[in-house]
């Protein structure tokens, strides 16, 4: 497992002995959903190395563990250190390793230290340093004399020795022209600017380059806690009033820097080109209030309103929370409209999870102070089915946790949810 910062070069070190495998006879095996992925390819008779980049989400736990998930990963670190063939990669961030650990009690109790390399800038060498940014500067799309500026001591030395140095932040300037100016003598000033404030990056393109259409995609996109389907964008477009005409333009614009689009099982996927964008858009949308008010007009799925609530500070009254508070009429009337809604197939279809929306409008409507999501969240919880059709225990957890600690729920929709919890438990005591 190999873990640290955004951008650090975790997923290049572990591309790198994927490499190193693959040079040994192993086949790569890329896992993009979750660990059935790897149980479903996996062939005893072949030498097999499976790699699973932010194996629990690049920006919240909440975006990747899915129902016992877990578990799931635990037991196939123990069936790959069984077989002498196999190889497991994984990479993560350590804070989302952290979280992962206080929630999760089988991710706890495993002995991950023995398995994980944290990357820290303390540990790349001044050479080190100069090889990766003298990689990136050869296949930089920059004048021949510029790339030869480099072999000046004045000019790679205060890059290299800068105390924020970071691989991405040298790749992603260095790759887009548009970001600087091509003139020797203001190229070190340009990724010295980027390495002080990383956002100045994607700053500059969103306040310089994009239109309003483009910022609406980016929007759209920041929504969702992952990848969507182009399909299903397509669809959300044309519900924000939008012309698919647009969204091709503002796709052609963004796809390539800001976003990516991919092909999996035979469908489009749009997402982030890599986390630092979301970091950017994050940041951009929390110190803005028109930003926020912009980004709630968005909502037409109830994962949406979801990625809103896990993704933003706001819970338990966190920085985001006022802002929500200002805009909580438009809050109300989104999360009225999208909780019945049919889940957006980001993955396979799971059908609705009324416990997981019971709880998320009970602390949404806690904390924001909000009677119209708080009854949301009480009327599902009063519901047997929400209970006995829940698809895993940790939402079930969540449910009574957040029923319990709230004073003003009366005390028989905790003692039903329990009861209802018992009959789910004794339904399946396989686990």
């Amino acid at each position: 497992m190999i873990a640290g910062i955004p951008g650090i070069g975790k997923t290049t070190l572990s591309q790198v002995l994927s490499a190193h495998y693959m040079a040994m006879g192993y086949e790569l095996v890329e896992i993009s959903e979750d660990a059935d992925e790897a149980n479903h390819l996996w062939n005893d008779e072949v030498a097999q190395v499976f790699y699973y980049d932010d194996f629990l989400g690049q920006t919240t736990l909440d975006e990747k563990l899915g129902k016992n998930e877990d578990g799931r990963l635990l037991s196939l670190m123990k069936r790959v250190s069984n077989s002498s063939n196999k190889r497991f990669i994984l990479t993560t961030r350590e804070y989302i390793l952290a979280q992962a650990r206080q929630r999760y009690e089988r991710l706890d109790r495993h002995p991950f230290d023995v398995h994980t390399c944290v990357i820290d800038l303390e540990d790349y060498t001044y050479k080190a340093r100069a090889s990766i940014l003298y990689n990136h500067v050869y296949g930089a799309p920059l004048p021949q004399d510029v790339k030869e500026s480099f072999a000046d001591l004045q000019v790679y030395r205060p890059v290299i020795q800068h105390r924020n140095f970071n691989p991405r932040i040298v790749a992603v300037t260095l790759a887009d022209s548009r970001l600087l100016s091509g003139r020797r003598e203001s190229l070190v000033d340009d990724l010295i600017a980027n390495l002080e404030d990383p956002h100045r990056i994607w700053d500059h393109i969103v306040r310089n380059q994009l239109g309003e259409i483009d910022l609406k995609l980016l929007r759209l996109i920041l929504s969702f806690m992952s990848d969507i389907r182009l399909d299903d964008l397509q669809e959300l477009w044309l519900e924000c009033g939008e012309s698919l005409r647009d969204l091709r333009r503002a796709l052609g614009v963004l796809d390539g820097t800001m976003l990516k689009s991919v092909e999996q099982y035979g469908k489009v996927h749009i997402g982030f080109h890599n986390p630092s964008v979301r970091d950017y858009l994050v940041n951009y949308v929390q110190s803005d209030i028109g930003e926020v008010a912009s980004l709630i007009g968005l909502v037409k799925r109830y994962e949406q309103l979801e990625a809103l609530w896990l993704v933003f500070p706001a819970r338990g009254g966190g920085p985001m929370a006022e802002k929500y508070r200002e805009r909580r009429e438009l809050l109300e009337g989104v999360a009225s409209s999208v909780f019945h809604a049919e889940p957006v197939n980001l993955r396979p279809p799971l059908g609705k999870n009324y416990v997981r929306r019971a709880w998320l409008c009970l602390e949404m409507g806690r904390d924001l102070e909000s009677e119209i999501i708080l009854q949301l969240g009480l009327e599902a919880a009063s519901d047997e089915d929400t209970v006995l059709n829940a698809s895993d225990s940790t939402n079930i957890d969540a449910l009574l946790q957040i029923l319990a600690q709230d004073n003003t729920v009366g005390g028989e929709v905790l003692s039903n949810c329990v009861s209802w919890a018992v009959e789910w438990i004794m339904g399946d005591l396989s686990d």
